[in-house]
């Protein structure tokens, strides 16, 4: 990971922006998926959002409870493998998916709240630290 500006980093990897971000497992797994098919040039962090960029298409966008930037609600199903998906409020015309893990509030944090986290997420994996799932299997070895 490198910060090329105070308020954006940039990640080689979906596995690396997950651990930065501690994203919530069943996340990890549905953001892993919806990317499986398409060619990442660049993941850039902003203060809202992770734009994704990519080899064809327009750029996506990775919320604390959405990805949004599809093209099509064909094109959002297809590759995220989501039940349903949503004509986007923040970019109209683009199609969104819903997360499964949706964070409260509309996405937002409020200032001082602490998250429980079950024990098992707080164990990393030995070989890459990549933190386990919930049957303390590494998603990013496996």
């Amino acid at each position: 990971m490198k910060t090329d500006h105070e308020d954006k980093r940039t990640f080689s990897t979906l596995a690396e922006m997950f651990q930065a971000r501690n994203t919530p497992a069943a996340n990890r797994d549905f953001i892993a998926h919806a990317f499986d098919d398409v060619e990442v040039i660049e993941i850039v962090e902003t203060r809202s959002y992770v734009k994704v960029v990519r080899g064809h298409g327009a750029d996506l966008r990775i919320y604390r409870s959405i990805i949004c930037g599809y093209s099509t609600e064909k094109e959002a199903l297809r590759l995220s493998g989501a039940p349903h998906a949503v004509l986007s409020k923040s970019r109209p015309g683009s199609w969104s998916v819903e997360l499964p893990e949706r964070a409260g509030n509309g996405g937002a944090v409020r200032a001082g709240a602490r998250e429980k986290k079950p024990s098992w997420m707080r164990t990393p994996c030995p070989k890459c630290r990549y933190l386990m799932n919930e049957q303390r299997e590494c998603t990013n070895c496996a």
